[in-house]
């Protein structure tokens, strides 16, 4: 079981299958998928039977105790409700393709770069989480550019790249996770030959635009 949360968190699911427990029952999750959890919302995950789940959480504010004790093995009903939990369990969320019209479009400062938003304020009402993918073709690149409002993190999922900052670059691979605090220039260059997907987020923010776009480059020319 999922303990509840005082902030907002969300669940991506790197690989395998899992059901999320919701109040409206148990609902099949598949690699890529994610569950948005608002402040206090309470839930649970379980691995199908046969196989196992790898899942990448992500939270905006400290944990709470959870609502209620997780039931015994031979148990297989939920233990009641004290009155005192929420009843959002959790919001199932896929991806919805960038269509290139929102702040990254404007901003440009990328190539070979597909974006794919999970967790925004558009998807599921956010305020102050995002979570997102991305896929970079080989010798993709997004130019140094900040955020100015909120915090990022970048997990790179497979191939690999530089990890781009103002005064260098550092190599990143699979399974390596990128810290970057607000208004810190950032950038990536994925390797050549490989194609390299990514799930990242804004902590402090629920859109790109809500985080602030700034490219050093346009910065630099004016």
């Amino acid at each position: 079981m999922r303990a509840a949360s005082a902030g907002e968190s969300a669940v991506y699911l790197l690989a395998g299958s899992c059901l999320r427990r919701g109040t409206g029952g148990a609902e099949l999750m598949t690699s890529g998928d994610a569950v948005y959890y608002p402040p206090r919302a309470a839930g649970g995950l379980r691995a199908t039977s046969g196989g196992g789940a790898l899942t990448l959480e992500v939270s905006a504010g400290p944990q709470l105790a959870p609502s209620w004790p997780e039931a015994p093995a031979h148990q297989s009903a939920r233990p009641p409700r004290t009155g005192n939990e929420s009843a959002d369990e959790g919001r199932l969320v896929r991806a919805a393709a960038d269509r290139g019209d929102g702040a990254l479009g404007h901003g440009g400062g990328y190539a070979a770069m597909d974006v794919n938003w999970l967790v925004t304020d558009v998807t599921v009402n956010a305020s102050g989480i995002a979570l997102a993918t991305s896929v970079f073709a080989a010798g993709g690149s997004h130019d140094l550019h900040r955020h100015p409002n909120a915090a990022e993190f970048f997990f790179v999922l497979s191939g690999g790249g530089d990890h781009l900052m103002a005064d260098g670059a550092i190599q990143v691979n699979r399974g390596d996770t990128v810290w970057i605090p607000t208004g810190t220039w950032h950038g990536f260059r994925a390797h050549s030959g490989v194609t390299t997907r990514a799930v990242y987020g804004y902590l402090g923010a629920p859109s790109l635009e809500a985080a602030g776009y700034e490219l050093l480059s346009a910065k630099r020319t004016r």
